[in-house]
C-alpha cells in the first residue's frame, strides 16, 4: 500500500516536472473578461449595405461593418453593447453584429422586406416586422434561431415594447392600426386605428 503511494507520489512529481520544463518560465495566460464596449453611435446605410460606427463620447468615425446582406435598414443595439442587430430590406434578413470586432456573426432570413428589429426587455429574443410577409419573426438572441411568427396586418412597418415588456406595439401601413401584442401568448389584443401610412413608433416615459 505504501509502496502504491510512493510510486503514484513520484509518478505525480515527474508528470509535474516534465510539464514545467515544456512550458519553462513562460507565463500561462488566464482567460481575460469580454472588452468593455465603449458608448457608440450606430448608423445603417441602406444604399451601402453597412452600418457606421461613431464613438460617441468624442464623435470620431471609428469604422464600418458590414452587413453581408443587402439594404441594410433599421438597428436595434444589446443592452450590454455587445450585439448589433441590423434588419436588411432586400435580402429579408437580419444581420448579427459583434461590436468589438466589428464583424457580422450570423445572417438570419426572417421574411420578405424585413423593416424594423426591436429587442425584447430581458434581451433575449429580438423581433423583426417582415413587411412583404405581414408578421413578425421571433428570433432567440443566443441561438440564432426563429422561434415562431405572429401574424400581423398588412405591412408591418414599426415594432417596440412597452416598459414592463408586457405588450409589443406594431404598426401596420396598409391597415393603418397600431397592433398591441402580449408578449407572453403571442396574440393581438387590441387594433387601434391611426393615421395613413404608419411607420416608426415610440413610447414615452412612464406615468406617476
Amino acid at each position: 500500500g505504501h509502496y502504491m503511494q510512493r510510486s503514484s507520489f513520484f509518478f505525480l512529481f515527474v508528470l509535474i516536472g516534465s510539464v514545467s520544463t515544456m512550458f519553462g518560465c513562460a507565463e500561462v495566460e488566464v482567460p481575460k473578461g469580454p472588452v468593455e464596449i465603449p458608448s457608440r453611435i450606430y448608423t445603417a446605410n441602406e444604399s451601402s449595405n453597412d452600418v457606421s460606427v461613431i464613438d460617441a463620447g468624442t464623435f470620431a468615425p471609428v469604422g464600418t461593418i458590414d452587413a453581408k446582406n443587402q439594404s441594410t435598414h433599421d438597428i436595434a443595439v444589446s443592452r450590454d453593447g455587445r450585439r448589433v442587430y441590423a434588419t436588411n430590406l432586400a435580402s429579408g434578413r437580419l444581420s448579427v453584429m459583434d461590436a468589438g470586432t466589428m464583424e457580422t456573426i450570423a445572417s438570419i432570413y426572417t421574411g420578405q422586406r424585413c423593416h424594423v428589429v426591436a429587442l425584447t426587455n430581458d434581451n433575449k429574443q429580438a423581433w423583426v416586422a417582415n413587411i412583404g410577409d405581414n408578421n413578425v419573426s421571433i428570433i432567440d438572441t443566443d441561438t440564432f434561431r426563429i422561434l415562431g411568427t405572429i401574424p400581423t396586418g398588412k405591412g408591418p412597418t414599426g415594432l417596440t415594447f412597452s416598459h414592463d415588456g408586457k405588450f409589443a406595439y406594431v404598426s401596420t401601413s396598409g391597415d393603418k392600426t397600431v397592433n398591441i401584442i402580449d408578449t407572453a401568448t403571442h396574440q393581438i389584443v387590441k387594433s387601434i386605428p391611426v393615421g395613413a401610412n404608419p411607420h416608426f413608433l415610440a413610447v414615452g416615459p412612464p406615468g406617476s
